[in-house]
């Protein structure tokens, strides 16, 4: 085989993949209401809810690094992302693909269609929640019309940080 390739080791198989090959572009679509205006939780795994008011910006879309670590949604203690991926079955080659959306602090806050970080769960304290929807299978997604939203992706933070 001809050219860079990565190579990943599973269970069941080897994995042979083009070294050049990028994680997929990510697109979510944000907004903010008051609690009193919001609607109620989805168990869509493509829906994540946040506490508006403990949300620092920018957000940002990224890919796992090593050491990455995060509080999953239910739990008191910290986890490694790395960890949470094993525990989730999910391979080298795959952890590298799913997305992450950061705080403006670095704070990983949500494993995009895992879970997301009890730190800014809503909770009874919430006066403003954050919804944020992908797509499933693409992760690209269009807020209803009539609703203001906003959209953020992998490849224009990918953009900032090469100016």
């Amino acid at each position: 085989v001809g050219g860079k390739h990565l190579v990943w080791m599973t269970d069941k198989a080897l994995l042979l993949r083009p070294a050049t090959e990028m994680p997929p572009t990510v697109k979510l679509t944000y907004k903010t209401v008051e609690i009193d205006a919001f609607q109620g939780f989805s168990k869509e795994k493509s829906i994540a809810y946040f506490d508006a008011d403990k949300i620092s910006e920018p957000l940002q879309i990224r890919y796992w690094r090593d050491g990455d670590f995060f509080i999953p949604f239910g739990m008191q203690g910290r986890k490694k992302l790395s960890d949470f991926f094993n525990d989730q079955k999910t391979d080298g080659f795959q952890k590298r693909q799913i997305p992450l959306l950061c705080n403006g602090n670095g704070d990983i806050l949500w494993v995009i269609g895992y879970r997301s970080d009890n730190r800014y769960r809503v909770s009874e304290t919430t006066r403003h929640v954050l919804t944020v929807s992908c797509n499933d299978r693409l992760c690209q997604t269009v807020a209803p019309e009539g609703t203001s939203h906003q959209v953020l992706t992998a490849s224009d933070n990918k953009q900032k940080e090469q100016q």
